[in-house]
C-alpha cells in the first residue's frame, strides 16, 4: 500500500481494510506511515507453512523481509492475520 509523504495512520489502514482481519486492523490504526521503510516488493512470496486455511510466507521488500500470517475465511476470501519481521 501507498504512504506518500504527509499521510495519515486512519487512512493509511483504511487502505488495508479489505486484505486484514479486524483484529489486525486495530494494530495498523497505529502504524505511522512515515515510519515504514518499505516501499516495494521485490520477489513472489516464499512459503513457509501452509494448512487448507492458513498460508505463512516471507515477502521480500526493498528493505526487509516481511512475514505475513494470512487465513481463509469461511466465504473462500483470505485476509492478513499477523505480520513481523521475518526470522522473529
Amino acid at each position: 500500500m501507498t504512504h506518500p509523504a504527509g499521510m495519515t495512520s486512519e487512512a493509511w489502514a483504511a487502505q488495508m481494510k479489505d486484505y486484514a482481519q479486524p483484529e489486525l486492523m486495530d494494530r495498523l490504526k497505529s502504524v505511522d506511515p512515515q515510519n515504514i521503510r518499505a516501499s516495494s516488493v521485490k520477489a513472489a512470496p516464499v512459503l513457509v507453512d501452509k494448512t487448507d486455511t492458513v498460508v505463512t510466507a516471507d515477502v521480500q521488500t526493498d528493505k526487509d523481509t516481511v512475514r505475513v500470517v494470512v487465513l481463509k475465511l469461511a466465504d473462500g476470501t483470505w485476509r492478513v492475520r499477523s505480520y513481523d519481521q521475518a526470522g522473529n
